[in-house]
């Protein structure tokens, strides 16, 4: 989101979609579509600085390790500004942002690497590095995320499978570091929203065993 509208990028559109959407936040026309990624993904990590929106990873006919980011100042295609970190074939969990940094966490890579989080920086394109690990490693893929001023939130979780988490945790933007466990939902889920206001996270939908259309 810019401070005037929301973005889609990408998804699954009977097929994998390149498509960059807008929409107005004080109205209730529908999306316009105003660009494009440069390759069709869908399940990529979006998050934003405060003048352009990025997305990182996802899949299509094969995974895609790249970052892109496109302008809120005028409509246009996205610009390719860096690779993500180790295990890059893969489909990052969640984006989140600090006022400098955006983050991506629980990647989904089929193998171990699935609690990592990175960074990369707003000011200078480039590959995003990582700076710590989430706490429940064995179910840490699609998780909801969520941001404060202050830190990163992810929440559930699975392992790209039947099995889910329900823990919610946190890291610093301060500095670089593992993320340490803060509560748990209510149930285990994954696959699920994620969106903050100024004083809550929030996660909504998504895959469990027992609930799908829950807020929390």
């Amino acid at each position: 989101s810019s401070s005037t509208h929301g973005y889609n990028a990408g998804g699954t559109v009977g097929g994998t979609s390149n498509v960059i959407d807008k929409y107005q936040f004080n109205t209730s026309n529908n999306a316009t579509d105003v660009g494009d990624l440069s390759t069709g993904r869908q399940s990529g990590a979006q998050c934003n600085s405060e003048t352009y929106g990025y997305i990182g990873g996802g899949s299509g006919v094969v995974y895609t390790n790249g970052t892109e980011k496109w302008a809120f100042a005028s409509d246009g295609d996205a610009t390719a500004v860096g690779a993500l970190g180790p295990s890059a074939s893969a489909v990052p969990g969640i984006g989140a942002a600090s006022a400098t940094y955006g983050y991506y966490a629980g990647k989904y890579t089929g193998g171990g690497d699935d609690f990592i989080i990175e960074k990369f920086s707003f000011s200078s394109d480039g590959n995003s590095t990582t700076v710590g690990d989430l706490t429940a490693s064995t179910y840490a893929a699609y998780p909801g995320g969520s941001s404060s001023a202050t830190h990163g939130y992810r929440a559930g979780g699975n392992d790209g499978g039947s099995n889910f988490t329900d823990v919610i945790d946190r890291w610093s933007f301060a500095s670089d570091g593992d993320a340490t466990d803060v509560g748990d939902l209510t149930i285990g889920m994954g696959d699920s929203g994620g969106s903050s206001s100024t004083t809550h996270g929030y996660i909504f939908g998504g895959w469990s065993q027992t609930d799908t259309n829950k807020i929390e």
